[in-house]
């Protein structure tokens, strides 16, 4: 017979599973550029993470200033560098509440500070213009020197400061 032959039922349950199966498809294909951006590595903060890793002792308090992406520069509770490093980490953005960096100052030996590279181009590029990250910028880091902080060494990317 034909297709057309067949039971109603069948024929809507076939084109249901087809349905359901088109739109799984459209769904993972839409979220799968999203998903790689959230688990691509960030080669800076693993450059400096590797640094702390390989310089410093655990349990030494770092001060950690994420001056690279826009989307780290104000956040202050950002647990990726304490992540990486597994060291107690204080995070130095302009929100940071003042207790929190009076205690930062009172423990640190080191401070790691991100440099800003140059922005995405292309859709991300605008996407982020769009989104108001080309008026975020990184901040002065004059607070260091004024904390008895001096410049130690460079890596690709970040700046590390220490304390005697």
């Amino acid at each position: 017979g034909s297709p057309n032959s067949q039971p109603a039922g069948l024929r809507s349950a076939s084109s249901g599973r087809l349905a359901v199966v088109i739109l799984v498809l459209l769904v993972l294909a839409s979220a799968l550029p999203g998903l790689l951006y959230l688990f691509r590595q960030d080669p800076q903060i693993l450059a400096a993470a590797g640094w702390v890793r390989n310089h410093t002792k655990r349990g030494e308090v770092i001060v950690y200033r994420p001056n690279h992406r826009w989307d780290m520069v104000d956040y202050p509770y950002n647990a990726v560098m304490a992540h990486c490093t597994d060291r107690p980490t204080f995070v130095w953005t302009k929100n940071t509440p003042e207790a929190y960096r009076r205690a930062a100052l009172a423990e640190a030996h080191y401070a790691v500070v991100t440099l800003p590279g140059p922005g995405p181009k292309g859709f991300l590029g605008w996407l982020q213009r769009f989104r108001g990250a080309d008026r975020r910028r990184p901040s002065p880091t004059d607070w260091l020197g004024e904390n008895g902080f001096r410049e130690a060494t460079q890596g690709d990317g970040f700046v590390v400061y220490e304390r005697d």
